[in-house]
């Protein structure tokens, strides 16, 4: 395979890779990160997931990661976090809760600390990446179309190029994170809210597995 493309990753395969399926890529539409259909979609077309994970920019041919969800693999990002537990103890349970309501918005993922059923501490993940999901189109097809593959068509493995690894950290308080959120002044973030929220969505498939 030679083709040039800026698409640097689709439905999770590398583009350089040469033992793709393209085919049956295409027609599961699978996100490995959430385990289920990519649900990056275009609105005029909601049938067919867009599937760029990554795309290649600038004259160093940078990798950027385009999807919020790529940043999920490994579940690195969460075992990152977990020092920030403070009154987390040996013997509580780490559970991952996805898409919390709040004051303001949703927050993408809680990681939190559980005893007995019970929150006993959590930290807010709010994920964010460019967001190219129309601009992007145009060379997704175009890559297809150098492959001569006409869209739809099972999955099969997915061998993943490369890993993501930290390279920064920056710390905010309360009022840097509804700052970051557009939160109004109005508009507060209720711990006792968030934990009763956190609780009533915990389960055994909720559990951070390493």
């Amino acid at each position: 395979m030679n083709v040039n493309t800026n698409i640097a990753e689709l439905f999770l395969f590398s583009t350089k890779t040469e033992t793709v399926d393209w085919n049956k890529a295409l027609k599961a539409q699978h996100c490995g990160y959430l385990n289920r259909k990519c649900i990056k979609i275009r609105k005029s077309e909601p049938d067919i997931s867009i599937g760029t994970c990554t795309v290649r920019y600038g004259k160093e041919n940078r990798e950027i990661i385009i999807c919020p969800h790529r940043l999920i693999e490994k579940r690195q990002i969460f075992i990152d976090c977990i020092h920030l537990l403070t009154l987390h103890e040996p013997g509580n349970e780490l559970h991952i809760v996805p898409e919390i309501n709040i004051p303001g918005g949703n927050i993408d993922y809680f990681l939190a600390s559980v005893m007995n059923k019970k929150v006993v501490d959590f930290v807010g993940i709010e994920l964010q990446t460019l967001d190219t999901t129309g601009t992007v189109w145009s060379e997704r097809q175009k890559f297809l179309t150098d492959l001569k593959i006409f869209e739809e068509q099972e999955g099969g493995s997915r061998k993943k190029p490369y890993h993501i690894k930290l390279n920064e950290r920056l710390s905010t308080d309360g009022s840097g994170l509804a700052s970051a959120m557009g939160l109004k002044a109005e508009a507060k973030v209720e711990l006792e809210m968030i934990v009763k929220n956190l609780e009533t969505k915990i389960s055994e498939n909720t559990l951070l597995m390493i």
